[in-house]
């Protein structure tokens, strides 16, 4: 591997799956990382909505891109595995601050070389995204189903680090790309939809996902 990594690779030169850490030596925020399953049944609700949806009217979720940037915050194997085969074409990156969560993902399409030039592994902070390589503009879909407050040991801790963590994926969400955050997301997302800056795909759908408009 090269010593300084431009992200995305625009040529894979490595067909070995593997993890970068743009967080090591610095401070992390914590986590209660064992509970995470606490928030999977939230997910679940809104990929069945976001399945739903698709199956109503696949135009809505299509990407436009011939490789779509695709973002997963907080994802597990499902959530991959939902990703690479809804967008075959895909580009999948996978931010984390749990190592171990990410080495589970790891185990499971390692050696697949096929999946290792469709799939990035990073350890990062999703409320202040590593900027060299997270630019403003970059993903066409930012899937972050099963993450919300919970996730942190105080709620209103967790609550500062959810709004951390739309205002980065409002950042670097593509006008015209597409949010998928389950139904308490809407709480975190509430000043960009006042604003216009996003809106409903579908109104009036619960757990819409939403999507950023192509002139901010």
């Amino acid at each position: 591997m090269p010593d300084v990594l431009t992200y995305p690779p625009p040529n894979p030169i490595d067909d070995q799956l593997s993890i970068l850490d743009f967080l090591e030596g610095k401070s992390i925020p914590q986590t209660i990382l064992s509970q995470r399953e606490s928030t999977r049944c939230a997910g679940l609700i809104s990929e069945t909505t976001f399945n739903s949806l698709d199956r109503k009217n696949p135009e809505l979720l299509r990407l436009d891109a011939k490789k779509p940037q695709i973002l997963a915050i907080g994802a597990d194997a499902e959530d991959v595995n939902f990703l690479l085969t809804r967008y075959p074409k895909g580009i999948i990156t996978v931010v984390d601050l749990s190592m171990e969560q990410l080495q589970g993902i790891l185990e499971g399409y390692k050696g697949l070389k096929k999946y290792a030039r469709r799939l990035r592994l990073i350890r990062d902070d999703a409320g202040n995204l590593n900027r060299q390589h997270f630019k403003d503009n970059q993903f066409d879909l930012i899937h972050a189903e099963g993450l919300d407050e919970t996730a942190f040991p105080d709620r209103h801790n967790g609550l500062v680090m959810m709004g951390r963590i739309a205002k980065e994926t409002v950042r670097v969400l593509k006008p015209g790309g597409i949010l998928n955050h389950h139904f308490v997301g809407f709480e975190y997302y509430s000043q960009p939809l006042k604003e216009g800056v996003l809106y409903e795909i579908d109104p009036g759908r619960a757990n819409c996902p939403l999507r950023k408009i192509k002139k901010v």
